[in-house]
């Protein structure tokens, strides 16, 4: 913290009244550039466990619908189940990358080859 007594002591030592608005500004945008961060992500994570809420409250309804007995799902359930979710698609996207990397590209056919090919299927060569 600032107080005035700290800065009047700094003033007496000699150190530049810039130099120590300047402190004091870093210091106050860093904590409200903090603070921002910290509402975004809370608002981010209330989205989140609210769309999770509807998600679950949903799929309970689904079991009611269909008679099926089982155990009500939580909105921590369903952002557990997102999150598996979210790993296996991962994990599914580089076995496919790999997959690809490793097929044999073909090779493009020229407009010669394409007449060549044409001309040889109808014993015109």
């Amino acid at each position: 913290m600032y107080s005035m007594d700290e800065i009047f002591a700094r003033l007496q030592r000699g150190e530049k009244v810039e130099d120590i608005a300047n402190e004091v500004a870093d210091a106050i945008n860093g904590a409200v550039a903090k603070l921002e961060e910290e509402q975004t992500k809370k608002l981010q994570e209330t989205k989140i466990h609210d769309a999770a809420e509807r998600a679950a409250a949903a799929f309970n309804e689904l079991l009611v619908y269909y008679d099926v007995t089982k155990e009500k799902m939580t909105a921590e359930d369903v952002i557990g189940l997102m999150k598996s979710v979210v790993e296996v698609k991962g994990q599914l996207e580089t076995v496919i990358d790999s997959i690809s990397a490793a097929k044999p590209q073909k090779r493009a056919i020229t407009s010669e080859e394409k007449l060549d090919n044409f001309l040889r299927d109808w014993n015109l060569r």
